[in-house]
């Protein structure tokens, strides 16, 4: 297992990271959506020093192509979410697993937790992994459909995570745009 050591805080609050969730339901929610392996990375956000490490990882191009294309970055805080540590063994603080959605894992990272080797775990895990994205994906890339059939099976709330996820994912595309719109005359609240 990893030990980090991290760096003391920053005086000033640094930017959150935009390729990692920052809770391990909201990342586990749009690794499902885009059918990707996650990238879990155990922590204690009172300790410090998380987001500056995790901007460091993403301001690598190598790192931010991996985590755009082929996997999810993940912050577990060990302090905030229990039953999500519990699920992988109460690991120690720095911890990183490489975690494939249908059950194994796809890698450990022993050692000081550095960008350098997040990616040589994640170029290690990529032959072992595939992306598959979820079917509510694919109909919101052709269409809305699935946000009312969705609505009509009283799934509102996956409704909404759909279009939130998609949101993610497709910025600014025609595809999110479509699924804003409908999701403003569906009443949702993503």
């Amino acid at each position: 297992m990893v030990v980090a050591r991290m760096r003391p805080a920053a005086t000033q609050e640094a930017a959150k990271p935009r390729l990692f969730a920052m809770s391990y339901g909201a990342g586990h929610e749009l690794a499902g959506f885009a059918g990707r392996p996650m990238l879990l990375v155990f922590g204690d956000a009172g300790a410090g020093g998380w987001s500056e490490l995790l901007g460091e990882c993403e301001a690598d191009p190598r790192l931010a192509k991996l985590l755009s294309e082929t996997f999810q970055g993940v912050f577990v805080d060990l302090a905030a979410e229990k039953d999500a540590c519990a699920t992988y063994g109460d690991p120690p603080v720095g911890t990183v697993l490489v975690k494939d959605l249908h059950g194994p894992l796809r890698g450990i990272l022993e050692g000081q937790l550095t960008c350098e080797g997040l990616l040589a775990l994640l170029e290690q895990a990529l032959p072992l992994v595939s992306v598959e994205k979820s079917p509510a994906y694919l109909r919101l890339l052709e269409g809305t459909d699935v946000l009312d059939e969705l609505v009509e099976k009283r799934a509102v709330a996956d409704a909404a995570a759909a279009v939130r996820c998609l949101r993610h994912f497709e910025p600014g595309s025609e595809a999110a745009r479509r699924a804003d719109a409908r999701a403003v005359e569906l009443g949702l609240s993503p």
